[in-house]
């Protein structure tokens, strides 16, 4: 961030309406939503659970996400 958005005619490349900025990514949330996460690659080495954390439609959402250990404790996760 920040960030343009550009609204452009498919065919002819030619901006439909002014360029708006985004600058913070609250707007791009309220535009785009929070997206779909899926993880992928996850598996447990040395007591230490590690994946991949997708979301192929919103990139810009940095997720506090939160994991159940042995059905009963819920801890905090960290995502990169």
């Amino acid at each position: 961030m920040p960030a343009t958005l550009r609204f452009l005619e498919e065919r002819s490349g030619q901006a439909i309406a002014e360029p708006y900025v985004l600058s913070s990514v609250e707007p791009a949330m309220v535009l785009l939503g929070p997206g779909e996460f899926t993880i992928e690659n996850l598996a447990l080495e040395n007591g230490l659970l590690r994946g991949t954390l997708i979301n192929r439609v919103n990139g810009i959402a940095a997720p506090t996400m939160f994991a159940r250990i042995n059905r009963f404790a819920v801890r905090q996760v960290t995502v990169e």
